[in-house]
């Protein structure tokens, strides 16, 4: 081999490492530099949602102070004189102070006259007693409900055709005027719904857990349930969807989850509605509970 080829194979050769060495140098920098802007990204993720946390709480401390003494007093019409203390306090209630309170708020409905407006007789607590019972006797369609269009707005129509008018818009009558009152209601609900029977006495008319199961289901895995949810007020949608995640989490206990529904998605969903939710006064103990639940379920 002459002298011209060896130094063209060599020139060959020393471009070849150069180019490699290059690469791996401009890798490694492209490497180290995605991992700072990676490193920054989150960083600053972090400081955006300790402001976003921050700006929520002011605001419902702000709106809290502004309707603090209204809605005591309305809490105490709705559900009797020691309802307020019960409702801030740490300590579980009593079924007792759970069923007091609930026989006071149909008390202080059938005062403002709603189920007489809607041309129902029997009172708010009977009413609330039969749509029990009919929701008992007519499920929603939970799995399979894409399967065509007919299922679909079978769902979209669910509550409307089980209920009848009177009853939807007795519920829309109750959630439209008692804005105050909602959050105080829908906890002493899930409490009711939720005490063993043991320790309940006199009050009848709670839902079984295989419907709370299958309506939990309705809420938050179908169309219709979803659909239902987006015409109500921000609040009521983001209490109603909570409470579910929690009655998910008890079927779950219980074995009772016979559609195999993932939890995990409506944790997080249920975590970023609470934390988006202005005037919850609840809102650490809504997000305890949901932390609680994504460290159960290793989230």
């Amino acid at each position: 081999m002459g002298r011209v080829p060896k130094i063209i194979i060599a020139a060959i050769m020393l471009g070849v490492v150069g180019f490699l060495t290059y690469k791996v140098v401009m890798d490694r920098q492209r490497e180290g530099l995605e991992k700072a802007v990676q490193q920054e990204q989150k960083i600053w993720r972090k400081k955006t949602d300790r402001l976003e946390q921050k700006v929520a709480q002011l605001e419902d401390e702000l709106a809290v102070a502004e309707g603090t003494a209204a809605t005591k007093e309305k809490v105490a019409d709705a559900f009797g004189t020691g309802a307020v203390k019960i409702h801030y306090k740490a300590e579980p209630e009593s079924g007792q102070d759970i069923e007091k309170k609930i026989i006071a708020f149909f008390a202080y409905l059938d005062r403002k006259k709603y189920a007489e407006a809607n041309k129902l007789k029997g009172g708010s607590y009977r009413q609330f007693q039969i749509g029990v019972d009919l929701l008992s006797q007519q499920f929603p369609i939970i799995s399979g409900e894409t399967d065509n269009l007919f299922r679909i707005l079978k769902n979209l129509a669910h509550m409307y055709r089980v209920l009848g008018k009177e009853r939807v818009n007795l519920t829309k009558d109750i959630l439209g005027n008692e804005p105050e009152l909602i959050e105080t209601a829908t906890r002493n609900f899930f409490l009711w719904f939720t005490m063993d029977d043991s320790v309940l006495k006199d009050l009848k008319g709670r839902p079984s857990d295989r419907v709370l199961y299958v309506y939990s289901g309705y809420f938050l895995q179908t169309i219709g349930g979803r659909g239902y949810l987006l015409r109500r007020d921000s609040k009521v949608r983001t209490l109603t969807y909570h409470y579910c995640v929690l009655l998910l989490d008890r079927a779950n206990d219980d074995k009772l989850n016979s559609f195999g529904i993932d939890i995990r998605p409506h944790i997080k969903a249920s975590i970023n509605n609470v934390k988006n939710q202005i005037g919850l006064k609840d809102r650490k103990k809504y997000l305890l509970e949901l932390d609680n639940l994504a460290d159960k379920y290793k989230i």
